[in-house]
């Protein structure tokens, strides 16, 4: 090949030779203006979207969590509808005139 024939045509590892003409053609030249503004500047672009599948993530593994804690509280009220009189004894440590009350607490190990 000659100086002038590399200086026309791109090569992409030896599978498509483009020469210069073809890289400048009109159709290129706005399809990868096309691709490149939705990929980084369109309000629905990759970065955009990225941002978007992380917050989806938190915001699922937090909804996870509340809806444990909120089967946990139906149980709790479940157990003070029943027994009141417990549960005051227990969490609050109410006592009747004639009573003592002993708080035994476990150690953390």
């Amino acid at each position: 090949m000659s100086k002038k024939s590399k200086l026309q045509s791109s090569s992409f590892g030896g599978y498509f030779t483009f020469s210069k003409a073809q890289l400048l053609n009109k159709y290129v030249i706005v399809t990868v203006a096309f691709l490149c503004w939705m990929l980084f500047f369109d309000k629905n672009s990759f970065p955009a979207n990225y941002k978007l599948g992380k917050s989806i993530d938190n915001l699922e593994s937090a909804k996870a969590e509340y809806e444990s804690k909120i089967v946990e509280a139906r149980i709790e009220k479940k157990d003070i509808e029943q027994n009141k009189e417990k549960y005051a004894r227990e969490k609050y440590l109410m006592h009747k005139d004639n009573e003592d009350v002993i708080v035994i607490e476990k150690s953390k190990k």
